[in-house]
């Protein structure tokens, strides 16, 4: 049995619901950067979208589209990765705790402040009534998401799935954590940004698929290195040197966390995202993005082009890493076969 992606959709700081970035994408110099909002009314009515927050207009946009592009009208699962859930409705809460001495409050935002909202929603809206989970582990919180999407389809529990990836940057929360020290350009964050991304994946390849997930691994407390990343791969039945591509979560400036990696890769593609699309909890969605996109169209684009190989060919393998101080993900993404 196969996973595959058959579609995604993207609302970032990049122009949304597009491939742009691909070619043209938009270079920002702020330290935070919000998403670039699309035109709502077209894919929500306008008295729900009123009652809704940005987060979940955004997610529930890329998911519908998601779901059209795939043509897909029914879901069995519905499985959610994000770190900071709907912040800016916390935040709302606990100012009007301090702003009435905690009494006579509205129960509406700590109501929509849950971590759990956004893929509720997306179920009411997308009227999905299977599986639905939300995955809050900081960083890592997309690939715990997968992770299970993966084990899901193997225990043949579901053939269908949405599984997302949504973060929201409030303002005062990002100036707690310049306040923090938590956000520095030594850091080698870039900038801050917002997330939404929604992948359909099924476990039935069509004309369409964009390409195959092979296989997910995440390990805590540990750093990756290069046997690390063997053992993986020998797993899947692969050598390091039939990679062809390497995706890293780092900016264009040297990350120590990477640099064990990249600087032992010999004749392999590399390729870097959040200079375009900024750091979020799961800003590691995009690393999966453009893996699957580069599969599908088969071209590496020049705006995502960390290091290219001199014998740049046929792209049949993409190894995406996503490195932590506390954790490590990898995720092998296949051409699918004809």
């Amino acid at each position: 049995m196969g996973i595959y992606i058959q579609s995604a959709a993207q609302i970032s700081a990049q122009k949304p619901l597009c491939w742009d970035f691909l070619s043209e994408p938009i270079i920002y110099q702020e330290k935070l950067v919000h998403s670039l909002m699309p035109d709502i009314k077209t894919y929500i009515p306008a008295n729900e979208a009123r009652r809704m927050d940005k987060i979940l207009k955004r997610a529930i946009v890329s998911a519908k589209v998601a779901m059209e592009t795939a043509n897909i009208s029914q879901l069995d699962a519905i499985i959610a990765g994000t770190g900071l859930g709907c912040m800016d409705n916390t935040l709302h809460f606990l100012q009007d705790m301090t702003r009435y001495n905690e009494e006579m409050l509205s129960p509406t935002f700590f109501m929509k402040s849950t971590h759990n909202t956004i893929a509720s929603q997306l179920a009411c809206f997308l009227h999905c009534h299977g599986y639905n989970t939300t995955y809050s582990h900081g960083e890592n919180s997309f690939e715990a998401a997968l992770l299970d999407t993966v084990m899901q389809f193997q225990l043949q529990k579901i053939h269908t799935a949405l599984v997302g990836a949504y973060d929201e940057m409030p303002n005062i929360y990002f100036e707690w954590l310049e306040q923090l020290r938590l956000h520095k350009k030594e850091n080698n964050i870039g900038f801050s940004s917002e997330t939404s991304v929604s992948f359909i994946l099924s476990d039935i390849q069509t004309q369409e698929s964009w390409c195959e997930l092979k296989d997910i691994m995440l390990i805590h407390n540990h750093i990756c290195s290069t046997r690390d990343i063997e053992t993986f791969l020998n797993k899947n039945k692969l050598s390091i040197n039939q990679v062809d591509t390497f995706v890293l979560g780092m900016n264009k400036t040297e990350h120590h966390l990477y640099k064990p990696i990249y600087q032992h890769l010999e004749n392999q593609n590399i390729l870097i995202y959040k200079h375009l699309f900024g750091h979020s909890y799961t800003s590691s969605a995009f690393g999966i993005l453009i893996a699957a996109l580069c599969l599908q169209k088969q071209q590496l684009f020049a705006p995502l082009i960390y290091v290219q190989s001199p014998t740049y060919g046929k792209i049949e393998n993409i190894l995406v890493l996503n490195q932590t101080n506390t954790a490590y993900s990898l995720t092998l993404l296949s051409l699918c076969l004809n």
